[in-house]
């Protein structure tokens, strides 16, 4: 499936996902700027793996939020009475995002939207074609935030249905996992040019058992507490912006796209007592014409305290073997005539082969493409996903056991 571009006007062209502020790319920019300025105040040693820089993701029934922090919360939520629709949402103040899968179907993509302080809830699950518009739910949230009640539309089916999500208690995990938020300015003008305009970052770390906390602050925050991370990373980005754009500034020469802005959002895209796959979407403009919105994925072993890479998953000539698939797939999904050139449609070539950077669902796997990788950089990114039993084939022995995937209801399993 493509991952359509969140509250942005799609391309004239249809391609998908366009770039409009963002401008930070993978796990790196989860924990902080990726941008050139920036690397060079925050470091090489910050960079370890573009594909798992910082899986802040990490998703709980049971996390203590420090008392300044309030109106953070990540929850889990499936479908009653069938084996349907399953939401990782997380929410800061009014602002929700994460993840959605059903199970029945075996899809899953990005969920967007608000819940203001009455209950109120409006979200957009976005899957489908590039240029495809969103399913939706509108409803509320109640019960102190363990239901979720209201109507789902998708954009292919003539009437709306109900729907009712209660949130899961399970966790799937033996640890307890704390909430940070680090952040400074606003989303309103900047009148001194002194700061970025907006800096905000929302992600988690385990607390317990300490092997884990340990081994993830090792391998993805500098062996330090997640606040101190963040808050070295806003920091590095101040330092960016002001190195590029102050001078200009006093000289009274800076321009309206010297407001540099940077948000990070972690979520879940799957989680079982032995796996954590996680998700981290980047929204930042640093200057120039366009900024990007890009989305990485890492799948951790929470037993083994590794990242997960396609090796673990797939065995065989998975890279070429899954190349017809995944061409068929997106041209399903773009809805191409039998013939129709994808190079035409505006994409790079007329095969798509498999890349590294993958999320791992329930239900299969999606590949992910970021901007630029095969078709301009503004028709943006794009992620096919496909089932495990398109998968098959190549899927190692016992792999969908070992980390409690496939269809089935709960925390995880086959059906």
């Amino acid at each position: 499936m493509t991952a359509p571009r969140f509250d942005r006007p799609r391309p004239a062209a249809g391609l998908g996902l366009s770039g409009t502020p963002a401008g930070l790319s993978g796990f790196e920019a989860a924990a902080g700027p990726a941008i050139a300025p920036a690397r060079a105040a925050i470091g090489p040693g910050d960079f370890a793996s573009a594909a798992i820089l910082v899986a802040l993701a990490l998703l709980s029934a049971s996390c203590s939020v420090a008392p300044s922090l309030t109106g953070l919360s990540a929850r889990s939520y499936v479908e009653v009475g069938s084996l349907g629709l399953e939401l990782h949402l997380m929410r800061d103040r009014s602002a929700a995002w994460g993840s959605w899968e059903d199970r029945g179907s075996g899809d899953f993509g990005l969920a967007e939207g608000r819940v203001d302080g009455a209950g109120d809830l409006s979200l957009r699950l976005y899957s489908g074609g590039a240029a495809a518009p969103p399913a939706t739910i509108e409803g509320t949230l109640s019960d102190s935030g363990r239901r979720i009640e209201g109507m789902y539309a998708a954009p292919d089916d003539g009437s709306p249905r109900r729907l009712v999500l209660a949130r899961r208690n399970g966790t799937g995990l033996s640890s307890s996992l704390r909430l940070a938020r680090v952040e400074s300015g606003s989303s309103g003008a900047n009148s001194d040019l002194r700061h970025p305009t907006l800096f905000r970052a929302v992600g988690l770390e385990p607390e317990r058992p300490e092997r884990l906390r340990d081994w993830y602050r090792a391998t993805f925050l500098g062996g330090e507490p997640l606040d101190l991370r963040l808050e070295r990373r806003r920091d590095a980005f101040v330092a960016s912006y002001r190195s590029a754009v102050g001078p200009a500034a006093k000289r009274g020469e800076a321009r309206p796209d010297a407001r540099w802005s940077y948000t990070s959002r972690q979520f879940v895209v799957f989680r079982s007592p032995s796996l954590l796959s996680l998700g981290t979407r980047v929204s930042s403009y640093v200057g120039g014409i366009h900024g990007t919105v890009e989305t990485r994925f890492a799948a951790i072993d929470t037993v083994e305290l590794r990242v997960l890479g396609p090796e673990d998953f797939l065995q065989g000539d998975w890279q070429d073997g899954l190349a017809q698939p995944l061409t068929a797939k997106l041209r399903d999904e773009l809805a191409l005539a039998p013939g129709a050139s994808l190079v035409a449609a505006g994409f790079d070539g007329e095969s798509m082969r498999p890349g590294k950077d993958l999320a791992v669902a329930a239900s299969g796997i999606a590949f992910y493409y970021a901007p630029g990788s095969i078709a301009a950089r503004e028709a943006g990114e794009y992620w096919i996903f496909l089932d495990w039993e398109s998968l098959g084939p190549f899927l190692r022995p016992g792999v969908l056991e070992r980390y409690g995937l496939g269809r089935g209801p709960g925390e995880g399993g086959r059906r």
